[in-house]
């Protein structure tokens, strides 16, 4: 006797099963270039197209970006030192003008277990000088302690000493020879 074909629904609402084998589960283990749309279905993934890289206003074309990021419905290009805006009703990026870079970086004066307050600090001759009140655990003042550091290459000149065990807001003022 030959054998009939016959149409087996398979239901894949679980999603993506990636625990079970997938010989012995009929549930989707693999799914590339697709997405869910309504309820189960499957759909193509949406695709992407490149471009424009028109300049609106010019003939120059944008030819490297640094970034990209969206703001509300807008879409961004970093290049350079320039900000550009993407208009998807010309095809074009639009010169939204000039933007510096915030770089932050932070070393740490002392690292302890107790709490900084009132910190100040500032900059002469090529020496920085941080003050700052410190408390216990117990939120007990210890005093006003200050470090001392060469501001080129880092090196600690003064580690944390302590300068006054009852003073309160330290104040830093540098002076020039």
């Amino acid at each position: 006797m030959p054998l009939q074909k016959t149409l087996v629904p398979v239901d894949i609402v679980a999603g993506l099963d990636t625990k079970n084998d997938p010989k012995l589960t009929p549930a989707l283990t693999d799914l590339q270039n697709g997405r869910y749309t309504v309820g189960s279905q499957i759909s193509k993934r949406l695709g992407y197209t490149a471009l424009s890289q028109n300049i609106s206003g010019t003939t120059d074309l944008l030819s490297s970006g640094d970034g990209l990021t969206s703001f509300q419905d807008e879409l961004l290009e970093f290049s350079g030192s320039k900000l550009y805006s993407y208009s998807s009703s010309v095809s074009r990026w639009t010169d939204k003008g000039g933007f510096q870079c915030v770089k932050i970086d932070s070393d740490d004066v002392i690292r302890n277990t107790s709490e900084a307050k009132n910190q100040d600090s500032c900059i002469a001759s090529g020496l920085q000088l941080f003050a700052w009140e410190q408390y216990s655990v117990a939120a007990a003042l210890e005093g006003v302690y200050a470090s001392v550091f060469d501001s080129v290459s880092g090196a600690i000149f003064q580690a944390a000493t302590l300068i006054d065990a009852t003073a309160i807001n330290p104040r830093c003022i540098g002076t020039w020879s």
